[in-house]
């Protein structure tokens, strides 16, 4: 009898303490740490402002025409509204996205994306950096992960979906965005500094 009740005790402890790892390793590695904006929120973003940003403060003219140049500097916060604005929320609903929010840290960029998996509460990180190249802005994907847990590149195929201007190339881990051919808008370079997004870019008319 002693040594049934001291198994049944042992037993006890070991399905406490495994249960007690498990519960730390969530909320250590995976539980949402970072603050986001829920998918189904009203993100308000000034139009006005924001297409304000984007006339062309320098102009250059010459004999063979006009060069206009600019520079904008977008927040996380008018970053983290586009991106909510631009994204089906039927796409993000499917993949069980309930809220995304962006970090500019250094050089880096961080875009966190709360998620359900059979309603658990998750949290996984995206990581880029920016740099232009032949007149389009590159967001390269670095790395992605839900707790210790990487994250396939191809992911970005599932939640963005190539149009005339954004372009995802999965053999590069790129995200491509080209103003040119629509817009007649060369990217001439892209940085993150001062928690924003910077971008010059040059619009032009030959004669």
């Amino acid at each position: 009898m002693k040594s049934l009740k001291r198994g049944f005790i042992a037993f006890l402890i070991t399905i406490l303490t495994i249960s007690l790892l498990i519960f730390l390793t969530y909320k250590i590695s995976f539980a949402p740490e970072i603050k986001v904006i829920p998918i189904d929120s009203k993100v308000e973003l000034n139009s006005k402002a924001l297409i304000k940003k984007f006339i062309p403060k320098d102009i250059d003219l010459s004999l063979n025409g006009i060069k206009f140049n600019s520079n904008v500097s977008l927040s996380e916060e008018e970053i983290t509204g586009i991106i909510l604005n631009s994204i089906d929320k039927n796409v993000l609903i499917d993949n069980n996205v309930t809220g995304i929010n962006t970090v500019i840290n250094g050089d880096e960029l961080f875009l966190y994306i709360n998620f359900e998996y059979k309603g658990i509460p998750l949290q996984a990180v995206l990581n880029f950096n920016t740099y232009a190249k032949n007149g389009s802005a590159i967001l390269h994907y670095n790395y992605g992960k839900v707790g210790f847990i990487n994250i396939s590149k191809s992911y970005l195929s599932n939640l963005i979906e190539d149009n005339s201007i954004l372009k995802v190339d999965n053999d590069n881990n790129n995200i491509i965005l080209s103003l040119s051919k629509d817009y007649g808008i060369f990217i001439d370079d892209t940085y993150f500094k001062d928690s924003s997004l910077n971008i010059k870019f040059h619009l032009g008319i030959n004669f």
